[in-house]
């Protein structure tokens, strides 16, 4: 997640900036998901490892980062919706909208 973050604040497209910062959100919040699930399948011996296990597990269920995470989701599932036409000259590239043509990169 932090890669990804330091990688998005290099870039100078806006946009792109976005889209990295949402792949760093899903990364955290895939990352306390599964360490929060990890922490249930072992035996934790030491009182503060069960507090800490805990503590993440109810983090994991709460309001905030329920809406961290649906919000990524929802978001990751709108962009990569998005359909653009793109037209590849000598020394141009020109995007456009979409308008139902032949997908030659499938």
């Amino acid at each position: 997640m932090r890669a990804q973050l330091a990688f998005a604040a290099k870039l100078r497209h806006h946009r792109q900036k976005q889209a990295w910062f949402l792949e760093g959100v899903r990364s955290y919040v895939a990352a306390v998901a599964e360490f929060a699930d990890s922490l249930t399948r072992v035996d934790l011996r030491s009182e503060g490892m069960r507090q800490f296990a805990a503590y993440l597990a109810g983090y994991a269920r709460s309001q905030d980062f329920c809406v961290l995470r649906e919000g990524a989701s929802t978001l990751n599932q709108e962009v990569v919706a998005i359909e653009y036409g793109l037209l590849v000259s000598v020394g141009r590239i020109d995007v456009s909208r979409y308008d139902g043509e032949d997908d030659y990169g499938a």
